[in-house]
């Protein structure tokens, strides 16, 4: 539950996955989400959109041999600084790897088949993607415009 007094935002660590958590945080109308035993440490922590976004709260975990190697969560992210009902959705996949979590790739939400296009990147890049070292890739429709809200800030984190 949001803190009262903290119109600003804040953070909270929740259950997610089997052992893993979830840890969400909220500032300057903007959020992030990560995933793991110590999430809040990790280069997902701090991975947001540039422009003002929120998280959906539906996490689909990518599962193999039981284990989650990955995660796909739609969120709606700012187009217009004058008028911030004017939104764009985009698929957020992140990898999860023993000591971390990070952006993977992001899909535009509007491109057809998005959901699936989502869940062929967190199966094939999953494997390769090191969070720290490599950059989120984007896929979006040619006409989309690559200041329309989906500029992904990197990773802060040192790692």
């Amino acid at each position: 539950a949001p803190v009262p007094d903290e119109e600003d935002g804040g953070s909270y660590l929740c259950p997610g996955y089997g052992s893993l958590k979830t840890y969400f945080a909220a500032g300057d109308l903007r959020e992030m989400t990560a995933f793991g035993a110590a999430p809040e440490n990790h280069c997902a922590s701090t991975q947001t959109f540039s422009q003002f976004n929120s998280a959906n709260a539906t996490i689909e975990w990518r599962m193999k041999d039981g284990k989650p190697y990955a995660t796909i969560q739609r969120w709606t992210v700012s187009i217009s600084g004058e008028n911030s009902e004017k939104t764009a959705s985009w698929l957020v996949v992140t990898k999860l790897e023993q000591q971390d979590s990070c952006h993977m790739a992001i899909v535009e939400g509007a491109m057809p088949g998005a959901n699936v296009k989502a869940r062929e990147l967190a199966d094939q890049l999953s494997a390769s993607f090191q969070c720290g070292r490599d950059v989120a890739k984007r896929y979006a429709r040619p006409e989309t415009d690559a200041g329309s809200g989906d500029s992904l800030l990197e990773c802060a984190k040192t790692q």
